[in-house]
């Protein structure tokens, strides 16, 4: 176990958007559990408010990992969309393989406005010789500095894996997305799932050939729905 302490003084600012001038305090603690599992969780003051910040990496067993996250921060829209693309490569090197799917969701502002963020996310992966259950949720609310609206969103996902024979794997996904307050779109909802099955060619290519569907509705400020069915077949070579 250890104490965490931190302190600091920022100045951020954007002309005409914002300007806070003020201390960085928080404490906290540090727990390893083992040589592979660690908990973080601190707590204090910055941007003139209470703020919190929490990491868990948990992995008891060869067979089942969990991860999770908690942080605030105030940044502008490329800033975000570059930490998505940064977290899941890193994420990806952590994680024990097989890794998660390489299909993921930038979840920065696409508002181009300078916001504070509020980003919660967990995952866990339980693995057998041959099959993988892997779940993950995320939650995101981003405060728009200029205009003073929120956008929030949740997100998860499901999916399982079964390894058939050396060269052969079929693969289940479901997934959903609840936005609750937009100030551009409105709130909407959508679902989705897809089944696959992959064939090793060899030991750089892989064909691969499945069926996906999505359902998405917005429910104000009018409804609207849209639906997608997609038969598919892929060969993907790797470099």
């Amino acid at each position: 176990m250890r104490l965490i302490a931190r302190g600091g003084y920022e100045d951020i600012s954007q002309p005409g958007v914002i300007s806070v001038t003020a201390p960085i305090a928080s404490g906290g603690v540090e727990i390893s559990i083992n040589r592979l599992s660690k908990i973080t969780l601190e707590a204090g003051t910055r941007y003139n408010r209470g703020t919190w910040d929490a990491n868990i990496y948990l992995q008891f067993t060869d067979r089942i990992y969990v991860t999770g996250r908690y942080y605030e921060v105030l940044e502008p829209a490329q800033i975000q969309i570059n930490s998505s693309f940064s977290d899941f490569v890193t994420t990806s090197r952590l994680l024990p393989t097989p890794t998660t799917s390489t299909n993921f969701l930038i979840t920065g502002n696409i508002y181009n406005q300078t916001s504070l963020n509020k980003t919660a996310e967990s995952h866990i992966v339980y693995r057998w010789e041959n099959d993988t259950i892997d779940l993950d949720a995320s939650w995101n609310d981003r405060y728009f500095i200029s205009t003073g609206d929120h956008d929030r969103v949740a997100v998860a996902n499901a999916s399982y894996y079964r390894r058939i024979r050396p060269d052969l794997t079929a693969q289940i996904r479901v997934s959903y997305g609840q936005t609750f307050a937009s100030p551009i779109y409105g709130a909407s909802s959508s679902y989705g799932g897809e089944i696959n099955l992959a064939y090793d060619l060899n030991s750089q290519m892989v064909a691969k050939a499945g069926y996906a569907m999505a359902q998405q509705r917005r429910t104000s400020p009018s409804r609207e729905s849209l639906s997608e069915n997609v038969l598919f077949a892929s060969i993907e070579r790797r470099f």
